[in-house]
């Protein structure tokens, strides 16, 4: 008789397909453990990361198989001593690279969320420096502008504190249009010959109106000799008002 045909249901299954279905502990245990294999398990911890798996519950979770694991080879080579020791050595040092990729996606996740929260934080830094550089000018030009504040002012001086007070504002917005530049230090001094007695008058003419409003007497002391100096104008401007 012709040999019966054999039905596809009980067909040899490939080589592919008689892998254990515990796909990824048959890799983690019999790797190859090269990059590849970091590559594919540090992508499993970066889903770990993503979904805020808590890490303690990732580390129960290995221990768990790390210890079935254990029970497991002791069950099956309790017979061999020398072949159980090597196996649960080897399993050991497989479970160790494992928790040591994990942990690794999380201390990467734990890095970009530091440097997140500090640039945010220089960020937050950098907004207050400015907004107390604003507020200073902002400030004397409100109050010049007002002449209820000080009716004995001379409207030409007033006018002469908005002005420089609007270049300063000015120069200070043109310098917040460049924040790297700010943020890292790199501000371009516009230095020139300055007389240190003549400036330090307009920033005390600048603050008259807000100590007289407070019911202060402001006074300046000048030196005798001149005080020559090269310096940026708007900048000693800010040291001697702040």
């Amino acid at each position: 008789r012709a040999p019966a045909r054999r039905s596809p249901a009980v067909r040899p299954r490939s080589r592919a397909s008689s892998r254990p279905s515990w796909g990824g502990l048959h890799d983690m245990l019999l790797g190859p453990h090269d990059e590849e294999y970091f590559q594919k398990h540090a992508r499993i911890g970066r889903v770990h990361v993503r979904i805020e798996l808590p890490q303690a519950y990732m580390m129960t979770a290995m221990n768990r198989i790390r210890v079935q694991l254990a029970e497991v080879a002791r069950v099956q080579l309790e017979s061999d001593p020398p072949r159980l020791t090597a196996t649960t050595r080897a399993m050991h040092q497989i479970m160790d690279l494992e928790l040591a990729i994990m942990l690794e996606t999380y201390r990467d996740d734990m890095l970009v969320k530091n440097r997140t929260a500090e640039r945010l934080a220089t960020i937050g830094q950098f907004a207050a420096g400015i907004g107390h550089e604003l507020r200073n000018p902002l400030g004397s030009i409100v109050l010049a502008a007002d002449p209820r504040l000080d009716k004995a002012a001379d409207p030409s001086r007033r006018l002469e504190v908005i002005r420089r007070q609007s270049r300063n504002l000015t120069r200070l917005v043109d310098e917040l249009l460049d924040v790297t530049r700010v943020t890292t230090g790199k501000i371009q001094l516009k230095l020139e010959r300055l007389e240190l007695n003549e400036l330090a008058d307009r920033v005390l003419q600048s603050f008259k109106p807000i100590a007289q409003a407070a019911g202060l007497e402001l006074a300046l002391r000048r030196a005798v000799e001149p005080l020559e100096v090269s310096g940026d104008p708007v900048r000693l401007e800010q040291v001697i008002g702040n």
